[in-house]
């Protein structure tokens, strides 16, 4: 568990904003039960983000409640960019601001597809559930068991 709640931005409040649209909009009237079941967040965690209240949403809690509601991702993003950019574009300019390296050089790469972003992320989700350390070892060790 964090130790500290992230901030929410402009960008995250009207990304739960946007989602909260959708649900409203969902024909199936899904509680927040239902929504914890199909996505694997906790109806609790789902309650604080449509309450804004403590962390904002991670990555993983948004791509799951926009494929809950059918909507890519992506799509929804763009929206929220959109909206976010025609109110108030001070916190996107200041995002966009930072010195960019290589690696963050985004208007020199083409854009990936959504099957690419989610292949990359699924690899690090996984590479943190990894066991790391000497498996070698800890192989001989059990195959040395009785």
């Amino acid at each position: 568990m964090a130790r500290k709640a992230r901030a929410w931005t402009a960008v995250d409040t009207e990304a739960v904003r946007h989602i909260l649209r959708l649900r409203d909009a969902d024909v199936r009237h899904l509680s927040l039960r239902a929504i914890g079941t199909a996505t694997g967040i906790s109806h609790g965690r789902i309650g604080d983000l449509f309450n804004f209240a403590n962390g904002a949403p991670s990555l993983n809690e948004f791509v799951s409640l926009c494929l809950l509601f059918n909507r890519r991702p992506s799509q929804v993003m763009e929206e929220v960019m959109r909206t976010v950019e025609s109110a108030d574009g001070s916190e996107l300019a200041a995002l966009s601001s930072g010195s960019a390296s290589d690696d963050d050089a985004v208007s020199e790469r083409s854009p990936d597809s959504d099957e690419e972003v989610a292949k990359r992320a699924l690899g690090r989700l996984m590479d943190l559930a990894a066991k790391h350390g000497d498996t070698e070892a800890e192989q001989e060790a059990y195959e040395e068991l009785p």
